[in-house]
């Protein structure tokens, strides 16, 4: 597992190989999209890398925060932030495009034991919650074969798709009050799933830097807004 104090050198090395492209940008806007996307992402992974091996929770929201300001985008006609399934999907889209070092591919190389394990939780899966206090039976096996066949046919995005879909239910299980903080009954998923966001959000953030200078970061959500104005 990377832990918290090799995240926080990776973020400070990225953060040096963000800022020809950073200074770059600000040259055109001082508030340029992409700069506010990218400081407020590096702001929360930093956040995260502060936190101890125990403080599951902490490092599991914030590594999504950090995600959250990468893939935020403005509704410009219903003034309001479109919907997280829309712009999550269209953003683990586009990184799949620009992903020429095959930075994603390899963090989900790495993590496959762990990944395949979130990936088999059947308290991880929508249908479970949905087919609970009914007479339908959950196959909670279908997963863990479903999972090991993405992974042999290298189905990459759509690893990527059914794991984020899962740490998606616990970060909402988490920040909307529907788990105890620091419970003992999710600690192990919790803990893996944060131990996996920590690699993809600095593939994630690798991408970007490499490949991501051309790309529209626009509509940003809650852009900065000075008193003045």
């Amino acid at each position: 597992m990377t832990g918290h104090n090799e995240l926080r050198d990776a973020v400070r090395d990225l953060r040096r190989r963000w800022k020809p492209t950073k200074e770059r940008l600000q040259r055109v806007s001082s508030e340029h999209p992409l700069v506010v996307r990218m400081h407020r992402s590096f702001s929360w992974i930093n956040a995260a890398s502060a936190q101890t091996e125990d403080a599951a929770d902490e490092r599991l929201v914030f590594l999504w925060i950090g995600l959250n300001a990468l893939y935020g985008r403005w509704d410009g006609i219903r003034k309001e932030p479109e919907s997280d399934a829309k712009t999550l999907k269209q953003l683990l889209k586009r990184l799949n495009e620009l992903d020429r070092d095959h930075m994603v591919i390899k963090c989900l190389e790495q993590n496959r034991e762990k990944i395949v394990a979130v990936c088999s939780d059947p308290f991880l899966n929508t249908v479970f919650w949905r087919l609970l206090d009914t007479e339908k039976r959950f196959h909670s096996q279908r997963d863990h074969y479903s999972i090991q066949r993405l992974y042999r046919e290298e189905n990459w995005p759509l690893v990527l798709d059914e794991l984020i879909q899962r740490i998606y239910l616990i970060r909402c299980q988490l920040v909307h009050g529907a788990a105890t903080y620091g419970g003992s009954l999710n600690r192990k998923t919790v803990a893996l799933c944060a131990d996996i966001m920590q690699g993809l959000m600095q593939a994630f953030v690798t991408v970007i830097i490499d490949y991501g200078l051309h790309e529209n970061w626009d509509h940003l959500c809650y852009p900065p807004v000075r008193e003045s104005e």
